[in-house]
């Protein structure tokens, strides 16, 4: 099953954070790619952290109910913007530590502007 991942908020004093719990949404991207792969039958699952306000044990919960304790195929991350990037980095190295044989693929705003810059920088993304 592929997992697809909008990272957790780091600092709920940031400014991003302020902005984006005042007119919650979902991540589009999760969205669009939930649409595809549903459409496609491909198996997938969620995980909205910073909809759903979950840090990264919480995510790691989520991932392992809708596994039944099976590793996911392919590990998938949206990264929203350039100032979280290294947040984002951070939670990438730790998802990958527990799953270290599962592909990591990310993808958004920074890492599509940048993307030899951010693999260079993150030894936990396999794909860009």
């Amino acid at each position: 099953m592929i997992i697809i991942i909008n990272p957790p908020f780091p600092n709920k004093k940031s400014a991003h954070y302020q902005l984006f719990e005042s007119h919650t949404y979902p991540n589009p991207a999760l969205t669009i790619f939930a649409g595809l792969f549903h459409k496609e039958g491909i198996p997938y699952s969620c995980v909205d952290a910073k909809l759903d306000d979950l840090q990264f044990q919480d995510v790691l919960l989520k991932i392992e109910e809708k596994l039944n304790g099976k590793p996911p195929t392919i590990l998938g991350i949206t990264n929203s913007n350039t100032t979280l990037i290294q947040y984002d980095m951070d939670f990438i190295n730790k998802l990958k530590n527990k799953y270290p044989e599962v592909p990591l693929v990310i993808g958004g705003p920074h890492v599509s502007a940048l993307p030899e810059q951010t693999l260079h920088e993150c030894e936990g993304i396999d794909v860009v």
